[in-house]
């Protein structure tokens, strides 16, 4: 069950912009554009989505494209991960790829979870 202080946690990020609210059926480009807005706010890098742009993700489970989306990040040593809310959807944030294991495990000592691989 999501506590008080996680569920306030998440809307914290979401209203600053430091997470994005994915439901989980949504695939494709929209998911690139999400991505984006996350890695702009936080001046991270730059990325080109043109076989998302193409179509070649719409049909793919969204958990698929995500783990795409990651592997992409982390040639550019960015995490994409997500906190879990308790429901199919995904709070997506980036981190800097060398910060993601410690901050699993300080989600997972408070008794939360953050995961970066999608299923």
């Amino acid at each position: 069950e999501m506590g008080l202080e996680w569920g306030a946690l998440i809307s914290a990020l979401l209203e600053n912009e430091l997470a994005f609210y994915l439901k989980w059926k949504i695939t494709g480009v929209y998911i690139c554009d999400g991505v984006d807005q996350l890695l702009e706010k936080k001046n991270m890098v730059e990325m080109t989505w043109d076989d998302f742009e193409d179509g070649e993700f719409d049909e793919v489970l969204t958990a698929d494209c995500l783990n795409e989306i990651s592997r992409r990040l982390k040639e550019k040593s960015i995490a994409l991960a997500s906190l879990d809310d308790g429901s199919c959807d995904y709070i997506l944030i980036t981190v800097p790829l060398s910060e993601i294991e410690e901050i699993k495990h300080l989600a997972d000592e408070a008794g939360y979870r953050i995961y970066d691989e999608f299923e």
